[in-house]
């Protein structure tokens, strides 16, 4: 009696782990194309490639610094100065990569859904809501880089601004994907609340 109802208990167990396990499957899959795609896209993008993501990151920057910057096939958005270039490398492609992958993990982790309308929905919304995000954090960024930059003296090395760019931009990056992770954490425990 005892080993059968072990086994009966152990076969419900492996049930609901292979349930688990296609309810996470589809996001999983998807978001590693989603990647993929990002990663092929950047690979081989010239600045008129990334625009998407070039162009409201400079408004914002624009807006944040009062710096003008002119476009440039060859370089991106070169400043006024012509010694700032916000480049493909300043795109915040891997940005909008790393926050739709904790949008979408957070999401389908705290709530496993089976493949269907509203899933897909709910991925998409993980998508699209992860790219203003991913231009305003990038454009913020950009602006402390520059702000940062311009306030070393003509002396500094080429590289202690590279240095200091590299770091700032990692603290403000780290600051802002902890924020929206944050975020996404509260959206969702609203709408398991509310179901």
């Amino acid at each position: 009696m005892r080993n059968a109802l072990s086994r009966v208990i152990v076969s419900n167990m492996e049930r609901a782990s292979a349930e688990k396990l296609r309810r996470f499957a589809w996001p999983v899959l998807l978001l590693g194309l989603f990647l993929l795609l990002l990663k092929l896209i950047a690979l081989r993008a010239a600045p008129r490639d990334l625009d998407f993501l070039l162009a409201p990151a400079v408004s914002a920057v624009r807006l944040l610094t009062g710096h003008s910057f002119a476009f440039s096939d060859e370089a991106g958005y070169v400043h006024e100065s012509g010694r700032i270039v916000i480049a493909t490398d300043c795109s915040g492609i891997k940005l909008w990569g790393t926050a739709a992958a904790a949008a979408v993990g957070l999401s389908f982790l705290l709530r496993p859904r089976p493949f269907g309308a509203r899933a897909l929905l709910s991925f998409a919304l993980c998508l699209a809501g992860s790219y203003p995000f991913a231009v305003v954090l990038n454009a913020v960024r950009i602006a402390a880089g520059i702000a940062a930059y311009l306030s070393l003296s003509p002396d500094a090395s080429a590289r202690l601004a590279r240095t200091l760019h590299a770091r700032q931009g990692a603290l403000i990056e780290l600051a802002g994907l902890a924020g929206f992770a944050l975020l996404v954490l509260i959206i969702e425990r609203k709408a398991v609340r509310e179901s």
